[in-house]
């Protein structure tokens, strides 16, 4: 595809571009959304070593700090000294070239598709997690961003790689102190899951209701590793969110459970894509969204099983709560299968809150907009109960009550 792409387009504009790629881009469209990226004032502070002070980052093994461009890191000292990394790709190529040059190796393993390839052209910064073979990071990582300075954008590769046998726990907090005139954030984030190791990952997005994000994640997943995956959409004026999860090794796995909530003139775009390559592999989606007021959700499903993928187990869902008449909700699922012995579901729901569950709860003295609040807390729950970091589950929820009007 050629882009009539003017490196003076706005950050609307811009936004609007990027998001509507699909198949296939040039390299001549790369390098020209990479010019109109480089255009922008992108001041980066260098990275401060900051131990980990407050009684909330004492829960933590680590912690990645971005603010508006100000930078600092910090891990606990025994997880610096079992390997572990955690800064920018700058730092860990000037240190550790070794370990840089394994991780870009795994990093380039990964697939792409035209919208990871166009984040990854247009991103001015990467920030590495890496965790070595056989360790076990006991506590939680916090990566950190912070986006809320006028004419201020984010454009930021997120490289996760675990080693065989190792496991972590990460979240990835994406919010803005403020809300400005409008920022852009822009994500290409890769996950190198080696054999036999375990993620844990929870990603929030609840930027400013000015803000553009523009996410794409890609996932592979080595023999007999796994992936626990929670995501959070609250936040921006729009957002587009990709996931494409790559399940490469036999026995590989991966649970994948989301949550959005859209009020006022919101609009989200998630597409997933579960692509089973290892033989008895197993993947298990459930998106849970409610929409409200004039916002849209849409969400775009898709399970792949390849013809050396016998004995894979794949299911994908998405319920929505539709609160409002004028809200809307589009949801198409999807399966191709190319092999016999394997199980396979896809579904979706819409729905509006029962008014029976209202009039019950109002008959024992609790008034109507607590009622509905209440069943739409116990929609979600399921799914954010599983966050495990209390500061950022408070967060979300105090988020959720702002557009509950609690």
């Amino acid at each position: 595809m050629e882009t009539n792409l003017n490196v003076e387009l706005t950050i609307p504009e811009l936004y609007k571009t990027v998001s509507g790629l699909s198949g296939k881009v040039t390299r001549s469209d790369l390098d020209r959304f990479k010019e109109a990226a480089a255009a922008w004032p992108y001041p980066l502070s260098p990275e401060e070593v900051r131990p980990l002070e407050s009684e909330s980052e004492r829960l933590l093994s680590g912690r990645y700090r971005w603010v508006n461009g100000k930078r600092s890191r910090g891990l606990k000292a025994d997880v610096t000294r079992a390997g572990v990394r955690l800064e920018s790709l700058d730092v860990l190529r000037e240190k550790s070239p070794e370990i840089a040059a394994r991780v870009e190796d795994k990093i380039a393993a990964a697939p792409q598709n035209a919208l990871s390839k166009t984040l990854s052209a247009m991103a001015r910064e990467t920030i590495v997690f890496y965790v070595p073979r056989g360790i076990t990071v006991a506590e939680e990582i916090l990566l950190d961003v912070d986006l809320s300075e006028t004419g201020r954008n984010g454009a930021m590769k997120i490289w996760i790689v675990l080693e065989e046998n190792a496991e972590a726990t990460v979240t990835l907090n994406l919010n803005s102190a403020r809300q400005s005139d409008g920022n852009l954030f822009l994500n290409p984030m890769t996950v190198s899951v080696a054999a036999n190791a375990r993620l844990h990952i929870h990603e929030i997005q609840s930027f400013h209701a000015k803000a553009l994000s523009l996410r794409d994640k890609m996932i592979r997943v080595e023999k007999d590793g796994a992936v626990d995956w929670i995501t959070v959409e609250i936040g921006s004026e729009r957002s587009v969110s990709d996931l494409t999860l790559d399940l490469r090794g036999d026995r590989a796995q991966a649970r994948i459970d989301g949550v959005y909530f859209a009020a006022d003139d919101q609009r989200f775009t998630m597409r997933t894509r579960q692509n089973h390559y290892g033989k008895n592999s197993y993947s298990s989606l459930l998106y849970k969204g409610a929409v409200q007021d004039r916002s849209r959700s849409t969400w775009t499903g898709m399970i792949y099983v390849d013809p050396q993928a016998g004995g894979t187990d794949g299911y994908q869902k998405n319920d929505n709560l539709v609160l409002s008449p004028e809200a809307r909700v589009f949801a198409r699922p999807g399966l191709e299968i190319i092999t016999d012995d394997v199980k396979c579901s896809h579904g979706t729901t819409m729905t509006e809150i029962d008014p029976d569950q209202v009039f019950y709860m109002m008959s024992r003295g609790i008034a109507e907009a607590e009622a509905r609040a209440l069943i739409i807390d116990g929609f979600f729950n399921s799914v954010l109960d599983k966050i495990t970091y209390e500061p950022v589950r408070v967060e979300i929820q105090s988020r959720l009550d702002r557009k509950l009007n609690r």
